[in-house]
Formats: structure tokens, sequence, C-alpha cells
């Protein structure tokens, strides 16, 4: 199989390349692989595909076959180029997760059939023709590692009603727990305590119910510059926070009527980004740099509204995210195929499994 050069979008067919080709001759055998779907754009993501890549580069062939998916170009440029792994660039929904994953399984246990079949003709290598150990025909079986953002809930939902709906292995990995005011950022500019995480899970946004404890918050801390993303038509509380024409910027819509709000409140010309979003994860990241940010005030807007953008961008720069909004956990059920690491953890894991593929 001729690995994916480059990055590419996602279509619907011929996303995927498999190669099983389980008999050869009498007595031998095609070497398997494993199959892995990693999702997220991630340090951790990054993390295990880099191993991933060093395991296959040890290998004459490429011990795991992993499909990568990004939502950013940005992202999939950060990722290593290496046989057997391929990168995709874009969104999957559930469906079309589902008939991955579905075919990915689909694929595997024809594999396994005919791969029992063959032995059954041949037996040189002295084992029962009958079948693989347990452990033999988990680490052959797809396995899907949401890596994701942990404010990625869709992402994770859809993933999570997918390996539901095919039977497909699944890990989460979790990070370690983070402080508030952790990031180089928030440090330098003096957030220590006061805006709480809302969630474990999400540690790394800062969450608050409104516009008016954001600004509240926001203004029992003297020092940073503040890019604001929750529109025009809220941005009178800003205007408590010490020295806001100085230290605030306003992205908001082209509009005339956003022009004079701002305008009307002391609001600088110079320190507003009036553009119709929303904006890709490297748009987000220049404007967070032109604003020189040490916070990002934002609504949780979903997808469509570009809230991972938003997070990505700000969180690959050591901005701290101030959401305003309710935090939502993926709802997980008990089930044997659905498991949570640590990504070391997950990391040793992937190496022992990859190892004994080519014992």
């Amino acid at each position: 199989m001729t690995p994916c050069a480059e990055p590419h979008r996602l279509e619907r067919s011929g996303c995927i390349q498999h190669e099983h080709a389980c008999c050869i001759g009498a007595g031998e055998r095609k070497e398997r692989t494993m199959h892995i779907f990693l999702f997220g754009g991630t340090s951790e993501g990054r993390r295990i595909a880099e191993t991933l890549a060093e395991l296959n580069a040890e290998a004459s062939t490429p011990r795991v076959q992993v499909e990568v998916y990004v939502v950013s170009s940005y992202g999939a440029s950060l990722l290593p180029k290496a046989p057997g792994l391929h990168v995709h660039v874009g969104r999957l929904d559930e469906a079309a997760m589902t008939a991955l994953f579905s075919d990915a399984a689909r694929k595997e246990a024809h594999h396994e059939g005919a791969s029992g079949a063959c032995r059954d003709e041949a037996e040189p290598l002295g084992i029962p023709s009958a079948a693989e150990t347990a452990a033999e025909r988990e680490a052959h079986a797809p396995l899907v590692i949401d890596a994701t953002h942990p404010y990625a809930v869709e992402v994770s939902e859809n993933i999570v009603k997918a390996c539901a709906a095919t039977g497909v292995r699944c890990i989460r990995v979790e990070r370690a727990d983070a402080g508030i005011g952790t990031s180089p950022k928030a440090q330098e500019g003096g957030l220590t305590s006061g805006i709480e995480a809302g969630s474990r899970a999400q540690e790394e946004l800062h969450w608050v119910s409104s516009i008016e404890e954001a600004a509240e918050r926001l203004g029992t801390m003297p020092e940073g510059n503040i890019l604001i993303t929750t529109g025009s038509k809220e941005l009178a509380p800003y205007t408590r926070i010490p020295h806001f024409s100085e230290r605030c910027y306003v992205r908001a819509l082209p509009t005339m009527e956003a022009l004079e709000k701002c305008q009307q409140l002391g609001f600088r010309r110079d320190h507003l980004i009036l553009m119709q979003g929303p904006f890709s994860e490297e748009m987000n990241i220049a404007q967070l740099h032109y604003a020189g940010a040490h916070y990002l005030v934002t609504k949780a807007s979903g997808e469509a509204g570009g809230f991972p953008e938003k997070c990505e961008a700000a969180l690959a720069l050591g901005v701290t995210v101030i959401v305003i909004g309710h935090t939502k956990e993926v709802s997980i059920p008990p089930a044997p195929w659905y498991d949570r690491k640590k990504v070391d953890e997950l990391i040793q894991a992937l190496k022992m499994e990859a190892g004994h593929e080519n014992r």
C-alpha cells in the first residue's frame, strides 16, 4: 500500500486504503497489521501519531495502518509524514464515522475467517487452525482513538455513537489535571484564581455564566490584552475593565452598526476586527497575534460557530480561553469496547500491541 504523501480532503469514498491479503501460498501468510483511526489535532494526538510513525519506521513493512483526522491544514502540517500514516483534513459526522468503522470491521472479519481457512490447509506453523488467541484478535481488530480536545464534545459524541453501532474498540485519551492559569500567558497576565474550570474533562477552558461575569473576572486581572469575540451587542460590560480601551480588542461583524457601537463605547478603531466568520484556526491565530492577546472571550457556539477553531488557536498560543455558557459532557455507556487512558499509558499499550504483531 502506498502511503499518502500529503494530507487530503475528506471524501465519502476513497478515504481509506486497505490491503487484506490473507494467503499467498501454501503455508505462507501475509503479515497482518493493526488498523487505527486517530482523531485529534491535539498535542496528545501528535504524540500518538509520532509513536506510530516510529513503530512503522522500525519495521520493513508498516506495522500499523493509521488514519489521522484533523480539522485544519495547520493541524495536519504538524503531523509526521511516514509510511502507513494517512492524514485527512475535515470533519466527519456520525454517519461517515459509522460507515468507516463498519467497513474496517467487516474487512478484518473477512480476513480472520479467510486466514483460518488457509491455515487449515497448510498447518506447517504448528498452531491450531481454529483461531488466534483473544489477545491476537483484539490486536488485529480496528481501534479508534479519540484524542480530540476536551471541548470538542460533538466530535466525541459522534465517535462514541459510531463505535457503539459497529462494536469497534474505542479509547478516549484523558488529559492530566491542569490547574487554573497554568498557561504561560495566563501566568504572565496574573490569572491565578477567580476563573473556575467548569469540568475536569474540559480543564483547559474557564467557564462563566454571562458576559457580565466574564468582564467582572477580567476586571480583576490588571494586565494582558483581551480579544473579545462575543459580538457587538453586549459590549458595555467590558468597558468596566480597567484601561479597557488599551487592553480590549473586539471582533464583530463588518457592519456600520457594529462600528458605531464600538466607537460610542470608547473602543479604539485600530482595536476593531470587523470580519464575517466563522474563521479557520490559522485566521484565529493571526488575529490573536495581532491583538497580542493573553485572554480570549467567546461564547460556546458549537462547531457551526467556529468554537473549536477558536479554542485550538488560543490553546496553541498559550492564550487563556474564557467561555460564556455551560459545560457539556459526553455520555459514555458502560461497555467492553470503551476505555479511557492517559497518553503515556496508551502509547505504552500501542507499543506492546505492535510488538506482539511482529514477534
